[in-house]
């Protein structure tokens, strides 16, 4: 008897282990990391003796996974970014532009990342700008105001550019807002809900929950997610008034870059991006925000047969080419809306 059950178990356990195995080999519930060759990677739970998301100061570091490979040298203030001091000059207009990794320029080294090529543009039409990458990969809109409010108006810019893209929606699902932000100073993510546990180790719970309507790393079913998205939609309009506060005691003009966060979200025609960025668009607008939308053109331009050309297809991140034509939208919405000009390098928002 008890060496029948013996080996029902372990004809059990084996053929979970096969099952697992080959889901395994599929490839296909993988999380972002593990697809990019990285070790599993939850924030869940996570926890920082600080209210900032930068990198440590003064330090280079290799970005490398299985599609590109490169060094990044990170300033005074922990960005990818020349010292201001190096960067601005008497003359020129100085842009400060806050976002994630596509604001820092993930899958591409430094002279090809959207601030550079915003530089490139500037300089052939000779307009008196500079545009400073405050972007840092991880990052999120809140993380973008308490770094802004604590730090980077030292910099006395005249125009702020924060960006927002799909993925600082999910972000807010286990972040939160400004909830994350302790009176004793550390920074504390949500508590991780026990499923992360299996999740992280079993290929097979991946699969079962996706399989019930489940949206991935956010342990949420489909349903609840579009919920959570809605909380989140009202909580960037409180904070968009938080920065337009900020600016305003800052004497800085201010304005918020919308746009795609994967080359996939483009070319598919079910997730819905595109119309959470056009409802934020409207309503940061009713708020009398100055709004760049580049989703709409780049949509148009980046298409199922074409868009290798414009990123990389595991890591979902621009290339150069990505890089320039996100840039080549926002700087023509900057001098369509006259905020830079040969005549006027800042045209304030309130013109």
């Amino acid at each position: 008897m008890r060496k029948n059950i013996f080996l029902t178990c372990f004809s059990i356990v084996i053929s979970l282990l096969g099952i697992e195995l080959a889901i395994r080999l599929t490839g296909k519930f993988k999380t972002y990391t593990e697809s990019t060759g990285k070790s599993y990677t939850s924030y869940w739970g996570f926890q920082s003796p600080g209210w900032y998301w930068t990198h440590t100061p003064n330090t280079t570091y290799l970005e490398k996974n299985s599609e590109f490979s490169y060094q990044n040298k990170y300033n005074s203030f922990g960005h990818r970014e020349l010292e201001p001091v190096r960067l601005f000059n008497t003359n020129s207009c100085r842009v400060v532009v806050l976002g994630d990794s596509y604001v820092e320029g993930v899958g591409v080294p430094y002279d090809s990342s959207l601030t550079r090529f915003l530089d490139n543009f500037a300089s052939r039409d000779s307009i008196p700008v500079r545009f400073y990458n405050a972007g840092v990969a991880g990052s999120d809109p809140f993380y973008s105001y308490s770094w802004l409010r604590d730090h980077l108006t030292s910099l006395h810019p005249n125009l702020i550019i924060v960006a927002i893209n799909p993925s600082d929606y999910s972000d807010y699902v286990f972040r939160g807002g400004f909830e994350r932000f302790h009176s004793d100073g550390t920074t504390r993510f949500k508590e991780k809900p026990g499923i992360e546990f299996f999740f992280r180790y079993s290929h097979i719970v991946r699969l079962l929950m996706s399989a019930n309507g489940y949206a991935g790393e956010t342990f949420l079913r489909v349903e609840d997610y579009i919920q959570a998205q809605e909380k989140a939609h009202l909580a960037f309009l409180a904070l968009a008034d938080s920065f337009k506060t900020l600016a305003t005691k800052s004497n800085t003009n201010l304005a918020f870059f919308l746009h795609p966060n994967r080359i996939q979200d483009l070319c598919n025609t079910n997730f819905n991006s595109k119309v959470v960025m056009t409802q934020l668009e409207y309503d940061l607008q009713k708020q009398h925000c100055k709004v760049f939308n580049v989703y709409h053109p780049m949509d148009s331009l980046i298409q199922e047969n074409n868009m290798l050309q414009f990123g990389y297809p595991i890591d979902g991140h621009y290339n150069a080419t990505g890089y320039q034509l996100m840039a080549q939208q926002l700087y023509l919405q900057l001098l369509e809306n006259k905020m830079i000009s040969k005549e006027h390098s800042c045209k304030s928002v309130t013109d």
